[in-house]
């Protein structure tokens, strides 16, 4: 369960609060926390519950990257019971390992298993287990947004998608609402942070929602993301119909790109004539197809600058790639080709991001498409990074 900001802000300053620590328990009244025999066994039993009938998942031929945390144990033993042949492999915790090289933050090993093996499908867990990225048999990954989709069409089809909705973010890409809305499916986006999404739900009373990292939460199972959960859906979803290739056929995700700039402080970004002159300039650019955000985080000292647009390279620059779009491969770099050469399923070559880490930070755990980024288009969305940049010459006092 999510708690409100408040409530967070109260247990950090309990848990920061100097105190003696053998007072501190009979002081507060607090009990020392127990471990509880038993609990795994309950969730898992919980989710073969869910199962029940839906997911007969015998034959099917199932990667697991466990991220080498909390997914280590449980989810092979989970799949195997229900009839998949598992192919696990960074499930083995020793306290240190914990997402080193693995897991979803790095896929590419599971893309490659996958492929190896002749899976059906891959899953790749972050360590706590909440949250899950897939590939297709075909070893291109489809994240959040892709595992939206399939659910959001299979929960209308069934007359379960309540209200007609599905709650994303700000990053969501925009190949998703234009998917849905083929569909009769609206998305309402928040700002960044699965606790958004699910305030934003229960206040829609919709019921399902999450974010292209892999957070998924599908409200009439519980309110928190759960990364088993949600492959075990994918998974049944894929032994009854067809190949997850063909689930989210239906899904263009659109090229886009974020940059974290770092900021020493947040004035409104419209009180600073430069950019938003600039910003007027890109989102000119960009068209209605089109999308550029500017936002500041609510606690991190950044500017994070996002970017998409339907078609890479259809705006502005002469050497511009045009028509080519990237499907079923998710906000992650491919799997198959050397770093900053990749290409994307139809075969647009990466450009380098290196130049833009002199100018910005780039953040790697966002959703981000390096494959289109040496367009015009994207250069002219990005201008007012560029133009107001240390190396431009030029004075950005918010800036450290």
């Amino acid at each position: 369960m999510k708690f409100p900001d408040e409530v967070e802000e109260q247990i950090e300053a309990e848990i920061l609060r100097p105190r003696d620590s053998q007072a501190a328990g009979a002081a507060t009244g607090v009990k020392a926390l127990e471990q509880q025999p038993g609990l795994a066994e309950k969730y898992l039993s919980l989710l073969r519950t869910r199962a029940n009938g839906e997911a007969d998942l015998d034959g099917l031929v199932i990667v697991l990257d466990c991220a080498n945390g909390a997914a280590s144990r449980l989810a092979p033993e989970l799949f195997v019971e229900l009839g998949a042949r598992a192919i696990v492999f960074h499930a083995s915790p020793d306290g240190r390992n914990i997402n080193a090289g693995c897991g979803s933050l790095h896929p590419e090993a599971m893309c490659r298993a996958v492929a190896q093996n002749g899976a059906q499908l891959g899953v790749a867990f972050d360590g706590d287990a909440d949250r899950a990225i897939f590939s297709t048999a075909t070893g291109h990954l489809v994240d959040g947004d892709g595992v939206l989709y399939l659910a959001a069409r299979s929960l209308k089809a069934s007359g379960r998608l309540r209200g007609g909705v599905v709650v994303g973010t700000t990053m969501t890409n925009l190949g998703l609402e234009r998917a849905l809305a083929r569909d009769g499916i609206s998305l309402v986006r928040v700002p960044v942070g699965d606790r958004y999404v699910l305030e934003e739900m229960l206040r829609r009373g919709a019921n399902l929602g999450g974010e292209p990292s892999g957070h998924i939460i599908f409200l009439d199972d519980g309110p928190a993301g759960d990364g088993i959960a949600t492959a075990l859906k994918v998974a049944a979803a894929v032994s009854r119909d067809e190949s997850l290739e063909k689930l989210v056929a239906g899904l263009t995700l659109y090229p886009q790109r974020i940059v974290n700039v770092r900021v020493a402080e947040k004035p409104p970004l419209e009180s600073l004539p430069e950019v938003a002159r600039l910003a007027d300039e890109a989102r000119g650019a960009l068209g209605e197809t089109g999308r550029l955000v500017l936002r500041y985080p609510g606690t991190e000292s950044l500017a994070p600058v996002l970017v998409r647009h339907r078609v890479a390279g259809s705006g502005t620059g002469g050497g511009a790639r045009r028509g080519r779009r990237r499907t079923l491969v998710g906000g992650h770099r491919g799997c198959h080709s050397p770093p900053h050469r990749r290409r994307n399923a139809l075969g647009c070559r990466a450009a380098s991001p290196a130049g833009w880490r002199k100018r910005g930070r780039s953040s790697e755990n966002s959703t981000c498409d390096h494959r289109a980024w040496d367009t015009g288009l994207h250069r002219s969305a990005f201008l007012f990074l560029t133009r107001t940049g240390p190396r431009s010459g030029r004075h950005r006092p918010w800036l450290p």
